[in-house]
């Protein structure tokens, strides 16, 4: 069994550099831990108790209730705080089921002190760690500032509505998205599109009202003035004078 721990523990890359003697007494330390389906190894906030060297399976590291990455064979989790005896970073969960290497804060400081090989090969991981922290912040952030900027162009085009100045066109980039924000753009234009079309359609009727209207009134002026006695007695006049023949007086 011990010589089936040294070929595991040498197979991972935290104790690839190790000599036969450090992994042998890795090997005398470390014990095998199984875990089933969706059994909790890591929980975040909680206290770490020891390192975890995954040999076979996968778990999901989850931060802040998001899944931040998958640890598969060969990976090592719970090594930030054991390292500095503190709760633990992120909350990690098997997938299928899990076997480990377990290894007890105390064991994995021992091994530490007297194995200069395996310090060297703790500090260049968590160093790969944190650089892969590093470049995952900063693309989370571009990815951040680019959704802020979409949203701003949705408030923009809010606005555009109050200044009846909206075109469909000012959300085609956010429209364009595959999520919730490219779903809200759709949905925005399509209800601004018909607002405006509804407010089109409700000016003609005003101008169509407004010439039936002066229309009207026209009528009722002629109407006001030909229905009067003075006007009924000018027509009678000239009816007169065009029935009288030329040289008649």
């Amino acid at each position: 069994m011990a010589d089936a721990t040294v070929e595991q523990l040498r197979s991972v890359p935290l104790f690839s550099s190790a000599s036969e003697d450090e992994l042998q007494a890795l090997s005398t330390r470390a014990r095998h831990v199984t875990f089933g389906p969706r059994e909790t190894i890591l929980t975040e906030g909680q206290p770490g108790n020891g390192l975890y060297v995954l040999l076979e399976g996968s778990a999901d590291v989850i931060i802040d209730g998001v899944a931040h990455h998958q640890a598969s064979a060969g990976d090592i989790v719970g090594e930030i705080s054991m390292l500095g005896e503190g709760d633990a970073t992120a909350t990690v969960v098997s997938r299928a089921g899990l076997v480990a290497l377990f290894l007890s804060h105390d064991d994995f400081a021992a091994a530490v002190q007297h194995h200069g090989a395996i310090a060297l090969s703790v500090i260049r991981i968590l160093v790969q760690r944190m650089h892969g922290d590093q470049v995952r912040l900063a693309a989370y952030n571009r990815t951040l500032l680019d959704y802020i900027d979409r949203v701003k162009q949705i408030t923009d085009a809010a606005a555009a509505v109050e200044a009846s100045i909206f075109q469909p066109v000012m959300l085609d980039e956010v429209a364009g998205r595959q999520d919730e924000l490219g779903q809200l753009a759709r949905v925005f234009q399509k209800m601004a599109s018909e607002v405006e079309a509804r407010e089109r359609r409700l000016r003609q009727e005003v101008q169509r009202l407004r010439i039936t209207i002066d229309q009207r009134r026209a009528d009722e002026q002629v109407a006001a003035i030909t229905d009067t006695d003075y006007f009924h007695e000018l027509q009678r006049a000239a009816d007169r004078l065009r029935s009288q023949r030329p040289g008649e007086g």
